[in-house]
C-alpha cells in the first residue's frame, strides 16, 4: 500500500496482545465452548478486524466501524457484535451504503452480487474471504492469508481496495521508459484514505490529519479519497463553467476575443479581473456572477479571508472544511518543543503572544480551473519560489487545494507532479537548467481524482495540467481555492485593470 508514517496494512501483527482475557471469545481460552470450526472462523475474523481497524486509526472505536457479513454466516456475525463492530447483513439498493470490510466466506467476489458488495467498500477497506479471486471491476490487492483455521480447517485472506483509477497511464506520451509500478507506488504513499466514520462526519480524525501532513511535508502533496460530498463537487463545476460561459459569450460579443477558438480570435485573449488565460483553451475563473451567487450563500465567500488560530470552520466548501485547514496550519507552522515560547516577536502582530497558537492563514474565494477539449500539456512549473536558498526543506507559505468539479474520465487529465519536487535539494539535484526537467521525470506522478476526493500541494512542488483529448466535448473543471500565510500575496496573472463583467 506504499509507506507512510501510520500505514495500516504492512503487518497486523498478533493476536496474542489482542486478546489476553479469558472470555471465550478466543480460541486461546480455556472457557471456549465450542470447537467448531466455523466458530474458530468467526473468533479468527472478529479478531484479525479488530486488531486491523485500531491499529490502522485508533482515533476510531470499534462501534464506529461497519462490516458487511452475510446474513447466513452468524458465528462471525456473534463474534464481530462482540467486539461491538457494527454489522449490516442488507444493503440496501435504494440507499448509498458504504462499510469499512466486507467479510466473504461463501464465494470469492466473482458474481454479480458480490461484485456490488465490493462497490460499497471504501477505498482502502479490507475485504476477508477464503478464497483468492478477485473482480476486475473492483480492484483489490495481492490476496494475503490470514492463517489457516484449524487442522485441515479453511485458509482466510484479506485484500485492500484500491481506488478504480490511481493513475492517468495514457497521459504524457512524451514519456519514455516511464515505470508505472513506481508511479502507482508513489501516488499510494501519497494518499489518504477515510473510514465511513469520517466521510460522514466529512472531519478527519487526528490520526488522518497527522497522515496528511507527513504526506505535504514529506512528498509536497497529499490526496485525500473522499473528503468531500461529491454532489457538491458537481454542482460547483456546473456553476464554474456557467460562469465561463457568460465569460466568453461577452469577450465574444464585446471584444472579438474567442476563448474557445483562440487561434482564430480576432484579438488574443489576455489576463482580467475575473478570468486569467494559462494558455490556449485552459483558463483560470476566481470571479462571474453565477460563482458570486453561490458563494454568497456562504459567510464571506465571496472574500479572502485571514483565518486565525481560533477560526474552527468558515462554513464554506472546499475551502472552509475544519480538516483542510488543520492540515494546513500544521504543515505551515510545524511546532518543534515549546519553541513557540521564544517566538516574542508575535507580541507585535494581534497581541496573540506566545501561546502557540496557530499563526493567520490568507484564504481565497472558490474558483476553477478549466481545460477544454484539444488542450495540450502544460509546461512544467512551481508557482512560487523558495523564500529562502540555505534551507532544502523550510516549511511551505503557499498551499493550494484542488478537488475535481467533473467526473473521471481517462482522456479528460488531470494535474500531475514531480513527487518530492519542493524540496529544494531534490531540484538543484535533478534540474540541470530551467527548461531540462528529464532527469526528474521518473517521479513523475498523475493521480487519478474521482469526485470527493481532494489534493494539496505546497506550491513550490513542480507540476503542470495534463491534456485533454475529450472526443465527447468534456470541459474538465478542477476547483480550487489558495492558501497562504497571512503575509504572503500573490499577484500573479491577474489583471485588475480589465474586466469582463461591469
Amino acid at each position: 500500500m506504499g509507506s507512510g508514517d501510520d500505514d495500516a496494512w504492512d503487518a497486523f501483527g498478533s493476536d496474542d496482545d489482542d486478546d489476553n482475557e479469558n472470555d471465550g471469545d478466543n480460541e486461546n481460552d480455556e472457557n471456549c465452548e465450542d470447537d467448531h470450526p466455523s466458530v474458530k472462523v468467526g473468533i479468527r475474523v472478529a479478531s484479525f478486524l479488530s486488531q486491523a481497524f485500531i491499529k490502522a486509526d485508533p482515533h476510531i472505536r470499534l462501534s464506529q466501524r461497519i462490516t458487511y457479513v452475510s446474513s447466513h454466516e452468524t458465528h462471525v456475525i456473534e463474534a464481530l457484535r462482540h467486539r461491538e463492530i457494527v454489522v449490516v447483513t442488507d444493503l440496501d439498493q435504494d440507499r448509498i451504503q458504504l462499510v469499512d470490510a466486507v467479510v466473504s466466506l461463501s464465494s470469492p467476489c466473482d458474481d454479480d452480487d458480490d461484485m456490488t458488495i465490493c462497490r460499497r467498500l471504501v477505498v482502502g477497506g479490507i475485504f476477508v474471504s477464503n478464497g483468492t479471486s478477485s473482480s476486475q471491476n473492483d480492484p483489490l490487492s495481492d490476496p494475503v492469508i490470514i492463517e489457516q483455521v484449524g487442522e485441515g480447517g479453511a485458509s482466510l485472506f484479506y485484500r485492500i481496495k484500491l481506488p478504480t483509477h490511481l493513475t492517468h497511464p495514457s497521459r504524457c506520451r512524451w514519456l519514455v521508459n516511464h515505470s508505472l509500478e513506481a508511479e502507482k507506488r508513489y501516488i499510494q504513499s501519497a494518499s489518504k484514505y477515510l473510514s465511513t466514520y469520517e466521510m460522514k462526519e466529512g472531519k478527519m480524525t487526528e490520526t488522518s490529519i497527522q497522515k496528511a501532513v507527513y504526506c505535504l511535508k514529506e512528498f509536497g502533496y497529499c490526496i485525500i479519497r473522499g473528503l468531500l460530498n461529491p454532489k457538491q463537487c458537481t454542482e460547483w463545476g456546473t456553476t464554474v463553467l456557467e460562469s465561463v460561459h457568460s465569460a466568453a459569450k461577452i469577450l465574444l460579443e464585446r471584444d472579438q476575443v474567442d476563448i474557445y477558438q483562440p487561434h482564430t480570435s480576432k484579438f488574443e485573449p489576455q489576463a482580467y479581473r475575473e478570468l486569467s488565460m494559462r494558455e490556449d483553451l485552459r483558463f483560470d475563473i476566481r470571479d462571474a456572477p453565477e460563482l458570486s451567487s453561490r458563494r454568497g450563500n456562504e459567510a464571506h465567500g465571496n472574500e479572502i479571508v485571514v483565518v486565525n488560530g481560533k477560526t474552527k470552520s468558515l462554513d464554506a466548501f472546499l475551502r472552509g472544511n475544519e480538516s483542510i485547514l488543520d492540515i494546513i496550519r500544521r504543515t505551515m507552522n510545524p511546532k518543534f518543543g515549546d519553541l513557540f515560547r521564544g517566538n516574542l516577536g508575535r507580541f507585535n502582530f494581534g497581541g496573540s503572544g506566545t501561546d502557540g497558537s496557530f499563526q493567520d492563514l490568507r484564504v481565497s474565494p472558490v474558483g476553477g480551473i478549466v481545460t477544454l477539449p484539444g488542450c495540450g500539456d502544460q509546461a512544467i512549473h512551481a508557482d512560487t519560489p523558495h523564500l529562502f536558498e540555505n534551507i532544502p526543506d523550510l516549511p511551505a507559505h503557499y498551499i493550494n487545494v484542488f478537488a475535481p468539479g467533473t467526473e473521471f474520465n481517462a482522456k479528460v487529465g488531470g494535474t500531475a507532479f514531480i513527487h518530492g519536487s519542493h524540496d529544494l535539494e531534490f531540484t538543484t539535484k535533478y534540474c540541470g537548467s530551467r527548461d531540462d526537467y528529464k532527469a526528474t521525470f521518473p517521479f513523475l506522478v498523475r493521480p487519478a481524482l474521482e469526485l470527493g476526493d481532494v489534493i494539496l500541494f505546497d506550491c513550490r512542488i513542480l507540476h503542470f495540467g495534463m491534456a485533454n483529448d475529450s472526443d465527447s466535448g468534456i470541459e474538465r473543471v478542477l476547483l480550487y481555492a489558495n492558501t497562504t500565510m497571512a503575509w504572503f500575496t500573490d499577484p500573479k496573472n491577474w489583471d485588475d485593470r480589465r474586466r469582463i463583467f461591469e
